[in-house]
């Protein structure tokens, strides 16, 4: 069995609420970022510099 990627396909979450660490920069942002505009719930965690 192949998987392909279709453009605008979401992916088939059971949860519409995620945990994004370290998304405080970079790609865990990014990622925050587009699940936030996709429609979930998403908190967001990252280590403190102190």
């Amino acid at each position: 069995m192949t998987a392909t990627a279709t453009e605008g396909a979401k992916p088939p979450f059971v949860s519409r609420s995620v945990l994004v660490t370290g998304g405080n920069r970079g790609i865990g942002l990014a990622i925050a970022q587009r699940l936030a505009a996709d429609g979930h719930k998403v908190a967001v965690t990252h280590r403190g510099s102190g």
